[in-house]
């Protein structure tokens, strides 16, 4: 059908969906030259890269099998909780890989969808991360992390949120749970939103704000923010602990 709409109109390009039901290509029919493959990865588990999947109906197989019969693509990803915009959503290692995915299947375009609008759980530091893969995706992302810290929340800041990102990635891992785009954090009560965890993130962003506090007043605002997702958890996920000191009901 998009292959009659496109002889239909040559001088335009008909872009289709391959989204759930129709993200596995076609054996036999193949698109015509003006007919863009959307093919989105929403089902897709963020804790590891979505190459480690790689099996008959992946994302990764059907990635392949379109990319062998049109490079007329583009990717649509996505790269937040959309559940809850402002839990903790440790998915920066995989930003990285995903990319490279794609870029070494052929695909031309990517759209990264996350949030367009204020809030979130630290948007400035994801955006910034896939703005710069997106343009070069073989940078270092380590030293990616460590100037986007210190520049954004302050040389004396930035340490210490650098090591509570890293160190909630190390516990998700750390925990075997999968990653996805439609959870509430009590999924994770167990594993790197904790209550032990979340004292742990707690701390470091206390001392991160005591660092702030005779400084710039811009740093020290930008650290009570990206402090709000694990007060956010904590809320959450008391609720799943009744009658027990984590817990705020009996």
């Amino acid at each position: 059908f998009a292959n009659a709409v496109a002889d239909s109109f040559p001088d335009k390009v008909i872009s289709t969906l391959a989204y759930q039901y129709s993200r596995t290509a076609p054996k036999v029919t193949k698109p015509r030259r003006n007919v863009n493959i959307m093919l989105c990865s929403i089902e897709e588990d963020r804790s590891k890269p979505i190459a480690t999947r790689s099996g008959p109906g992946s994302f990764t197989a059907d990635l392949h099998a379109w990319s062998a019969i049109t490079h007329n693509i583009i990717v649509w990803d996505y790269v937040i909780n959309f559940s809850h915009l402002l839990a903790p959503f440790p998915n920066w290692k995989v930003l990285q890989p995903n990319i490279r995915l794609f870029r070494d299947a052929g695909v031309p375009m990517v759209f990264e969808q996350g949030l367009s609008g204020p809030g979130g759980e630290m948007p400035m530091f994801r955006a910034t991360l896939l703005a710069d893969l997106l343009w070069n995706p073989d940078l270092d992302v380590d030293s990616l992390r460590t100037a986007f810290m210190d520049e954004f929340y302050g040389p004396d800041a930035g340490p210490y949120i650098n090591e509570y990102t890293r160190l909630m990635e190390q516990e998700l891992a750390k925990s075997g749970l999968p990653l996805t785009l439609y959870e509430h954090p009590q999924a994770h009560k167990d594993g790197y939103l904790s209550p032990a965890n979340l004292a742990r993130y707690q701390t470091l962003f206390t001392s991160a704000e005591a660092a702030t506090m005779d400084g710039e007043p811009l740093y020290q605002q930008r650290v009570e923010a990206a402090r709000l997702p694990i007060m956010y958890a904590e809320l959450e996920i008391a609720r799943a602990l009744p009658g027990t000191p984590n817990g705020f009901f009996e």
